[in-house]
């Protein structure tokens, strides 16, 4: 493995030829989120081959217009491992549209049952390499960073490209690769959808749809999204997400007792938002969510989905969450997936409407 610290317009002319002639590069970020809404971009690397090029973001900023072009071309396959990230950060940082991507967590859920297997164990299952992980929390924010630094941002990306024939291998052999080329799309899509702030709550975790009120869940979610933002602080800190839970199930006669959650006691939760909170709390208190039937629908159509996914070989949670389930059984017709899902989600409606007339 080569390592080239991009320095000059000779380490960017080398790039781009060996871009050019490859089509085929590796990709991933290196930054920092402990203490801010927004993550703080430190490195990007990019991988061709045997030769991986750092790019340190903080110290050249304003040169890095070369990668956007390189980024944004639709005739390089871009190579990444739990994508998500990489994507926002890059398409913020960069002000860039990435496409043409290959997922390497989400290639293996169609092949393996695990949907969010970590780049290091999927190295180790495919490679039999043994990647050491001990520079991740480092501190990539300061200068210079130390050779190990390098070195170990350098590994993030050097495997992907052997991950990526073994796993479009194993895609077209089983007939899943326009299946996986359809969520790929999908995961490029939905990152518009996923930082509305009307949309956050659903990264919530609810175990207990019955007891919450969730048109109240939702806006103080919004809420908690529009204020982090604006003072570009972790969301936790304003509002953790039991927080948000508690407030959407119980019931509170006033503002006294309101209080008494004690919500200050987070880091970055102030007086006047307990105020806030509450008026929110006071709009919407008259609204509930009831309906015992979905859920025992979706506990049997977890049941289904479970056995699809053995008979399929792809990961459970790549078909559907519960929270997908619960939509399309509120109403089958109007939230019925298209593509590969189609079949599937029919075949639960089926059977699951077996069971109850059973």
């Amino acid at each position: 493995m080569k390592i080239i610290d991009i320095k000059n317009n000779s380490d960017i002319d080398l790039l781009n030829k060996l871009v050019d002639k490859k089509k085929l590069l590796a990709v991933d970020t290196e930054f920092i989120r402990e203490n801010t809404y927004y993550p703080i971009l430190s490195l990007i690397q990019i991988a061709v081959d045997d030769t991986v090029f750092i790019f340190d973001y903080i110290k050249n900023k304003t040169k890095q217009s070369f990668l956007s072009k390189i980024l944004e071309s639709k005739y390089n396959i871009k190579i990444f491992h739990d994508c998500e990230q990489d994507l926002e950060i890059l398409n913020k940082n960069l002000n860039i549209h990435i496409e043409n991507i290959f997922d390497t967590q989400l290639g293996n859920a169609f092949v393996d049952f695990d949907h969010h297997i970590s780049y290091k164990n999927l190295v180790k299952k495919i490679l039999n390499i043994d990647i050491d992980k001990n520079q991740q929390n480092s501190d990539w924010l300061h200068r210079p960073l130390s050779k190990q630094q390098l070195r170990y941002a350098a590994g993030d990306v050097i495997y992907l490209e052997n991950i990526y024939i073994k796993l479009k291998d194993d895609l077209i052999i089983q007939n899943k690769f326009e299946w996986f080329k359809e969520d790929m799309e999908k995961v490029i899509r939905d990152l518009s959808y996923k930082t509305l702030p009307e949309n956050s709550w659903e990264k919530i975790k609810i175990n207990d749809r019955n007891k919450i009120n969730i048109e109240l869940l939702k806006i103080i979610a919004k809420n908690r999204e529009i204020i982090s933002r604006s003072r570009n602080i972790p969301k936790s800190w304003f509002l953790k997400d039991r927080d948000i839970i508690k407030i959407s199930t119980e019931q509170y006669e006033n503002y006294n007792i309101f209080k008494k959650l004690n919500l200050t006691s987070n880091k970055f939760f102030e007086e006047n938002d307990n105020k806030d909170i509450y008026d929110i709390y006071e709009n919407y208190k008259n609204g509930t969510y009831k309906n015992k039937d979905k859920k025992i629908n979706v506990k049997h159509a977890q049941k289904i989905l479970s056995k699809i996914s053995m008979n399929t070989k792809i990961s459970e949670t790549l078909i559907a969450n519960k929270k997908d389930l619960e939509k399309f059984l509120s109403n089958p017709k109007k939230n019925l997936p298209l593509g590969w899902r189609k079949q599937i989600f029919e075949t639960i409606k089926k059977e699951a409407n077996d069971y109850f007339l059973s």
